[in-house]
């Protein structure tokens, strides 16, 4: 029984180690050559870093919302959030450390969120996405927000994953009050494209 299970190592690094230098800004250049998505599925104009948040810029695209209208008026879809909420992180994530496996040079990406929209968003609307970083005592790493943590398969080192977890994202839109939806929960999964091909 022993030998049928996979013995796995976990790591968790600090979420906000490298937030103490001074914000960061990552502009859509750097932003396509990290990330595999391109065209409508791009949902990241800019990241900013600093101390206290993480956040994503999106000037919200007809084509995003193209196919998902209410009352004849094209809006976007909320799952839309969840996936910008990932590659946020996956952004994040190369900061973090030069050792992230790569597909193709970028990242391999696997995400699952849990959101809930609170209001429409519209083509034009220009949207912002915040994650809070918060740190924890020495004794808790793994409730500092967000975190990485990397399972390691001792048998197999191909499928090295990096998970990258964040709670209590929200996404605003410029110019409005309203909080437009709640990421309660998001979590990326990276693993190697050599993983992948097998």
């Amino acid at each position: 029984m022993k030998d049928a299970k996979k013995r796995v190592k976990r790591f968790i690094i600090g979420g906000a180690s490298f937030l103490k230098r001074e914000k960061r800004v990552i502009d859509t250049e750097q932003i396509k050559s990290t990330l595999p998505h391109t065209g409508r599925m791009l949902l990241l104009d800019r990241a900013i870093f600093t101390r206290k948040k993480i956040i994503g810029e999106l000037l919200m695209r007809p084509e995003i919302c193209a196919g998902h209208e209410i009352g004849g008026k094209p809006i976007t879809r909320g799952m839309e959030f969840g996936d910008m909420a990932a590659q946020l992180l996956g952004v994040w994530l190369v900061q973090q450390t030069d050792e992230y496996p790569k597909l193709n040079g970028k990242l391999a990406p696997f995400r699952e969120a849990h959101i809930k929209s609170l209001g429409p968003v519209f083509p034009g609307d220009f949207v912002t996405l915040e994650i809070p970083v918060r740190e924890a005592e020495e004794n808790e790493p793994e409730k500092k927000n967000p975190k990485i943590v990397v399972l390691e398969d001792e048998a197999r080192p191909e499928r090295s994953i990096r998970r990258a977890v964040a709670v209590d994202g929200e996404v605003w839109v410029r110019g409005q009050k309203q909080k437009k939806a709640v990421i309660y929960f998001v979590e990326l999964n990276i693993v190697g494209a050599e993983s992948l091909a097998k």
